[in-house]
């Protein structure tokens, strides 16, 4: 997959419409906040302005395609590890005479488990893949991800608090970065992006957060 930076917002004269309008609203809805509301808690009016981008309407963002190959390597790790774990707990067992010959039964079923688990990690991920994605409109952040269990989060701009990136060993080697939104509520996640895309996502969301805070 090509390393080139795509452009992160790109708008037609419909959209720019679309924008003012929005943001016309977002000034009505801004005027009525309750501003008593307690800290961490959406107010009414964030709600409006979350519910102003329809979901159907998201431009999401696939993530770079080298993020599947990290996938498969933490999940293929992840299997060995705990064939090799049983293995070493079953020949203690053995060696003990602990193991008896009904036991080895369980032992089985879960050594097959992992394997199977093992073989299908291809075609996990590639699902994963296809629903996994993010989006940054003008007032929120958008992420989707999993595979069986699927989640998508909305994060206003006034209530990220820190913006991170991180490189663990797997993904410096795929040249990819993971960038992390804190908020009051919990840490939420882009899995992956590109170096130079990961960093242009990090300058551009800090620009809307703090011109976000200075119409509030």
């Amino acid at each position: 997959m090509s390393s080139s930076t795509p452009h992160l917002f790109p708008q037609s004269e419909a959209s720019a419409t679309e924008h003012t309008d929005a943001n016309t609203e977002y000034e009505k809805i801004r005027d009525i906040t309750e501003h008593s509301a307690a800290p961490g808690t959406p107010t009414h009016a964030q709600e409006q302005v979350i519910a102003a981008t329809p979901i159907d309407r998201v431009m999401w963002r696939p993530l770079p395609y080298e993020i599947c190959r990290v996938w498969r390597m933490r999940l293929w790790i992840g299997y060995a590890l705990a064939l090799i774990v049983l293995g070493v707990i079953c020949g203690v067992l053995w060696y003990q005479h602990w193991l008896l010959p009904w036991g080895i039964i369980p032992v089985c079923v879960v050594a097959v488990l992992l394997l199977i688990g093992a073989i299908t990690v291809p075609f996990r991920v590639r699902w994963r893949y296809s629903f996994t994605a993010y989006a940054i409109d003008e007032h929120n952040i958008w992420m989707r991800d999993g595979w069986f269990i699927r989640e998508t989060q909305i994060v206003p701009f006034n209530r990220v608090q820190h913006l991170s990136t991180s490189q663990g060993p797997l993904l410096r080697r795929q040249h990819l970065r993971e960038v992390s939104v804190r908020t009051a509520m919990g840490v939420h996640t882009i899995p992956a992006l590109q170096e130079t895309q990961a960093n242009q996502v990090v300058d551009t969301v800090n620009e809307k957060v703090l011109r976000s805070r200075e119409e509030l």
